[in-house]
This record gives C-alpha cells, structure tokens and sequence, in this order.
C-alpha cells in the first residue's frame, strides 16, 4: 500500500506538471498569432482590453473637443460668420472682389479700369536656395571659408522640396486715375479692408496736363481663398 502511495503522488504530480504547462500556463500567458479573440491567452486579452479602454477614451475626448468646438462655433453671430468668410472664403468670386475694390476707390472719386483678374494659382512656401537659406531671407551672404559656408554646405544637402500650403491666390490687376492723396488713402483703405488683400506692385504715370493733379496709377494685388 505504502508503494501504490507513492505511485499515485508522483502520478499526481507529473500530471500537475503537464496541466500547468500543457494547458495553465498557455492559457493564462501564451503568445498567439491568431487574430482570432477566443485562441488568445488571458495576458493577450488583458492587453486588447487595455487598447480597447484607451481608443474608448481618446474617442470620449474627441467627442468631448467636437462638441465644445460646435458649441463655439454656434455661439458666432451670424454676422461674424459672414466676416470670416470674407476674410478667407473658399472661393473667389471676382465680380464681388472687382465691387469690393470699386467701392473702395469710388470713395475718393475714382473708378477701376484696366481690370484683369488672374484665375487662383497654388501658393507654396519659398523653397531653400542652394545657400540652404530661404529666398526671402535678408542679410549678407556668408563669407566662404567661415562657419556660414559650412552651414550653406548643409543646408544644401538638406531636402530643399516645397511645401504646398492650404491656400490659393488669384491676381487682379487694374488701374485708377486721381490725386496722389487720395491714391494714398484708397491704398491704405485696401491695407484695413476685411479681405485679405496683398499689394504686389504699383505703376505711376504723371498727367499729360501739367494744370491737373491727377495721377494714372496701375495697381497688382493678391487675395486668396482656401483650398
């Protein structure tokens, strides 16, 4: 008996063995492949739900940040709506935008002439120049021999690709006649005006009367409009 005993206690225990390592084990941190939820182990499925808590809590706050950004946007007055879309609509209407500048110059007696309006072109950030410096950039090039070449030397080496930005510009050209006063005026005017509006370039041609003030001026100027 005391023989069948210990037969049965090493039986037990090697079957304790196998259990754990054969099934327990496997079961409770084994590492499956299967994409299969039920041949996952336990500390797999542990780690899924951690994942899965996670993408709820992140969609919670951006739930939570939509519904708080659509609460501001509702509180805008209407008219405020009307004011951001002037300031950067999402098209250009270049009927409106020739009214617009008209009404403007027609403040100091003036009337557009001359108007061509260029259809809106992709505007993108300057690229780097082979100084590795942007083309915009202001100052003296740097002397070789000295740590600035190095840096050129660098920047040149570096990606020089252009960034695309979210924007378009569209380029109306025209021209005005009136006193260089109220020229300055109707500029400055164009400078506070809601749209956003750029002054590329300015032509002046003195009158054929020396007895008027009047000046023909020929003006370039950017908007733009989200893309």
């Amino acid at each position: 008996m005391r023989i069948n005993s210990n037969i049965i206690s090493v039986i037990l225990l090697i079957a304790s063995v196998g259990l754990y390592f054969g099934y327990l084990s496997p079961t409770y941190s084994g590492v499956s492949f299967d994409e299969n939820l039920g041949s996952k182990s336990i500390t797999e499925l542990q780690g899924k739900k951690a994942e899965y808590e996670d993408a709820i809590d992140k969609t919670k706050e951006i739930e939570k940040a939509r519904t708080g950004l659509l609460a501001k946007y509702n509180a805008i007055t209407p008219d405020n709506v009307k004011k951001m879309a002037k300031l950067l609509p999402n098209y250009i209407d270049n009927v409106r935008l020739i009214i617009d500048v008209n009404t403007i110059a027609s403040r100091y007696k003036m009337t557009l002439g001359n108007i061509s309006v260029a259809a809106p072109t992709q505007t993108a950030a300057p690229a780097k120049t082979a100084t590795g410096a942007a083309s915009s950039a202001i100052g003296p090039a740097p002397v070789a021999g000295t740590a600035g070449t190095q840096t050129a030397a660098a920047g040149a080496a570096s990606v020089a690709a252009t960034t695309v930005r979210k924007y378009a510009s569209a380029k109306l050209t025209f021209s005005v006649t009136g006193s260089y006063d109220n020229f300055i005026q109707f500029v400055e005017d164009l400078e506070h005006s809601l749209r956003i509006i750029d002054v590329t370039s300015i032509t002046l041609k003195p009158p054929a009367d020396s007895k008027t003030e009047n000046y023909n001026f020929g003006l370039s100027i950017n908007t733009y409009k989200l893309k």
